[in-house]
C-alpha cells in the first residue's frame, strides 16, 4: 500500500495543488455564509491532507459547534489532535 505524500504532486484528489483549492473554495463559501457546517468540514479536510492539523482542529471544532451530533467531525478533530501530539 502506498503512503500519499501531501507534498507530492499526483494530480488526483490528495494532490496539494487540489487540497490548496479546495481550502480557497471553501474559505470563499464560508465568507457567504460563516456557518455552513459543510464547507467547514471539507475545508477542514482538505487541511488535515495537507498535514496543517491547527487548522483542522479550528474547523473541526466550528463544525462540532454547530453539529454536535456530527461524529465523524470529533473523529477528524480526535486525529488532527494525535497528529500534533496534544492531548486535548
Amino acid at each position: 500500500m502506498d503512503i500519499i505524500d501531501p507534498q507530492q504532486s499526483t494530480g488526483g484528489p490528495h494532490d496539494p495543488d487540489h487540497l490548496r483549492h479546495v481550502v480557497s473554495e471553501m474559505t470563499e463559501a464560508l465568507r457567504d455564509g460563516p456557518d455552513n457546517a459543510a464547507a467547514l468540514f471539507r475545508r477542514g479536510n482538505a487541511y488535515s491532507n495537507l498535514g496543517e492539523y491547527e487548522s483542522t482542529k479550528e474547523d473541526m471544532t466550528r463544525v462540532i459547534h454547530l453539529e454536535p451530533e456530527n461524529t465523524m467531525a470529533h473523529n477528524n478533530r480526535g486525529v488532527a489532535y494525535l497528529c500534533t501530539g496534544d492531548p486535548e
